[in-house]
């Protein structure tokens, strides 16, 4: 979805741009540049968000509460420990987004005003990260 958004951006760069090209060359090595740029600019963006959550314990949001009877649940060969296995493995992003969105019940708004994300990006990382999360889990069962 970044990749999409820095793509148009760098469309509308090059159409904004009353600079004249010599040749198609030099105006696809520009956009290439601003397209690198624009890349660089989202990288150093999203470099914060992990600065800000420094204090926020990802770990602690797996699943905090454990019983008896939590370690003996099983939901078609899914137990409460391969979930938190799973969980763990994901990357912390989406570790983050999935504990926010699903132990702490909050919205993609909300996750958003955490994160310093934008609630469309929220959704889409989400999506990946329970995708990633039920891929794993299912591999796990395969086992």
């Amino acid at each position: 979805m970044d990749a999409e958004e820095i793509m148009h951006d760098t469309i509308i760069k090059y159409l904004d741009t009353k600079q004249e090209f010599e040749s198609r060359e030099n105006r696809n090595a520009w956009m290439r540049r601003v397209c690198i740029n624009l890349s660089i600019d989202k990288l150093r963006k999203k470099r914060p968000i992990t600065d800000s959550l420094e204090g926020f314990d990802l770990q602690r949001n797996v699943v905090e509460q454990e019983s008896e009877n939590d370690d003996n649940f099983n939901y078609k060969g899914i137990t409460v420990e391969m979930v938190k296995d799973a969980m763990s493995c994901l990357p912390d992003g989406y570790r983050l987004i999935l504990s926010l969105h699903l132990f702490e019940g909050m919205d993609y708004d909300e996750i958003a005003q955490i994160t310093l994300l934008k609630p469309t990006s929220i959704r889409s990382q989400y999506m990946r990260g329970k995708a990633k999360l039920m891929k794993d889990l299912t591999e796990k069962i395969k086992k």
